[in-house]
C-alpha cells in the first residue's frame, strides 16, 4: 500500500550493450528501443551520451561492456510483456542475456 498522498509506480531499467559479437550495434536499434518504450509507456529516459560500464564475473574471468540504460516509469508491471521484449532484443542484438530490473517506487 502506498503511503498517504503518494502514488505507487514501477521504475524499470533496461541495460543494453553497445556491442555484440559482430561489433558495434547500430544506432537505429537504440532509436527503435526508445520509440517502442515511449509509445508503450508514454515516455522513456535513455542514458546514451556517456555510456555506462558494466562488469560481470560468471566464473574466473571478468567481462566488460559499455551499455546504454533505458528507464521507464509505469503504474503497473506487466512481467510477461517484459520477458517477451527481452527475448526479442536478445535475439535481435545477438546477446545471451539483457538485464532488466524493476523497483517499486512512490511518486510524491
Amino acid at each position: 500500500m502506498a503511503p498517504e498522498g503518494r502514488m505507487k509506480s514501477h521504475l524499470i531499467n533496461l541495460y543494453v550493450p553497445l556491442n555484440n559479437p559482430e561489433g558495434q550495434i547500430s544506432a537505429a536499434y537504440f532509436e527503435e528501443i526508445q520509440k517502442t518504450l515511449a509509445d508503450r509507456f508514454g515516455g522513456v529516459t535513455a542514458f546514451t551520451r556517456a555510456p555506462a560500464e558494466g562488469l560481470w564475473k560468471p566464473e574466473k574471468k571478468i567481462y566488460r561492456d559499455d551499455i546504454v540504460i533505458f528507464e521507464v516509469l509505469t503504474g503497473s508491471f506487466d512481467r510477461s510483456w517484459w520477458v517477451d521484449y527481452r527475448k526479442n532484443l536478445e535475439d535481435k542484438l545477438l546477446q545471451e542475456k539483457i538485464l532488466i530490473t524493476v523497483q517499486e517506487v512512490f511518486q510524491i
